[in-house]
């Protein structure tokens, strides 16, 4: 994977990847360590399966075992003191906070308020990730992806993909990549999704607008 789990401290979680030979993401998420003997990832449903294989086929371990926890009552209780409801909950954990998902919320915490869905996309937006249902696309080079930043330990090597995505790092650097652009004047970009600023095409992805009356793309 593209992160160091060795270097993780038990009950702390943080992003991760695995990739295919092409330095592309096969599947993105966040891996929890409890101790050095039991580890949680969490991800989404789409890259579960192959996921799954891809762990199985890398595992020759007697003594290791992988289960699938069935539950889907998450929630998860941010920095801000806000809880999200179940259905939000998975994606939630895809927002630049590594978090754990719990099954059941402490009673000091049941009234907290919860997130609303519009919320949690203008997390997504205002943090640089443009897609709200799995966060980083799959099959798309690490180098181009939200992930180059949050999910890839650059001291960390021998990882099927690395020596591609480490060129492109050393190199010309990413051909494409998620930002965020913050314009005062609300009005100078149109809802069109592609414009050109300094001869860079720009593909709109959503926008929001903040409490200064500026409007933030990405």
């Amino acid at each position: 994977s593209t992160n160091c789990v060795k270097t993780l401290a038990d009950n702390s979680s943080h992003y991760n990847c695995l990739l295919n030979r092409q330095g592309k993401i096969d599947s993105f998420f966040v891996l929890t360590k409890i101790n050095s003997h039991q580890f949680y990832l969490w991800i989404s449903n789409e890259a579960l399966a192959r996921t799954l294989k891809r762990l199985e086929d890398y595992i020759i371990a007697d003594d290791v075992e992988l289960k699938v926890n069935a539950s889907k009552k998450y929630y998860v209780i941010n920095r801000l003191a806000l809880k999200t409801q179940p259905k939000d909950a998975q994606s939630f954990i895809f927002l630049m906070e590594p978090t754990w998902l719990i099954e059941k919320l402490p009673s000091d915490c049941e009234n907290l308020p919860s997130l609303l869905a519009s919320e949690i996309k203008e997390l997504y937006l205002s943090r640089g990730f443009y897609s709200i249902d799995t966060s980083v696309d799959a099959n798309q080079l690490l180098n181009e992806t939200i992930a180059n930043e949050i999910a890839w330990n650059h001291d960390k090597g021998c990882f099927l993909g690395q020596e591609v995505v480490q060129k492109i790092f050393t190199r010309r650097g990413a051909a494409t990549y998620p930002f965020a652009l913050k314009i005062k004047n609300k009005d100078l970009i149109s809802n069109q999704s592609e414009i050109v600023l300094k001869d860079k095409k720009l593909i709109i992805f959503g926008n929001l607008t903040s409490d200064d009356n500026t409007r933030v793309y990405t």
